[in-house]
């Protein structure tokens, strides 16, 4: 399989910081993906939301990532198995932009756990 970035656009970021020093935080975060086809042309759009939120107190620390992807596929290919990859390499650069987002805001960056999009895309779409 495989598929080809053409490009993308961050449509959105969304940073709330009101921690002090002594203030213990845990992080989860929640990924979205929607994906839309173009068969006549073998692309398809990625929208693709990256929430991270402390647990219980969400006005805390929270950091919001929307990015929105073009790729390119091959059209005897599995949509199925298309949403997979292009969920996973947008989560990929998300997940980036995140990282270098604390960076700039001199802060660690957050541990983002990888997201198991076989079983998402499998659960959501059906087999």
């Amino acid at each position: 399989m495989k598929v080809l970035l053409k490009g993308y656009i961050v449509r959105s970021v969304e940073f709330y910081n009101k921690i002090d020093r002594e203030t213990t935080i845990n992080i989860s975060s929640r990924v979205d993906s929607t994906v839309k086809y173009n068969n006549d042309a073998s692309e398809c759009d990625c929208v693709l939301s990256l929430a991270i939120k402390n647990d219980g107190d969400e006005e805390l620390i929270s950091m919001k990532v929307v990015l929105e992807s073009v790729f390119t596929y091959d059209n005897n290919e599995n949509k199925q198995d298309i949403h997979k990859e292009v969920s996973r390499a947008a989560f990929w650069q998300a997940k980036a932009i995140a990282h270098a987002l604390c960076g700039t805001m001199g802060i660690p960056p957050f541990v983002i756990p990888d997201v198991d999009f076989d079983n998402i895309v499998e659960k959501r779409i059906g087999n």
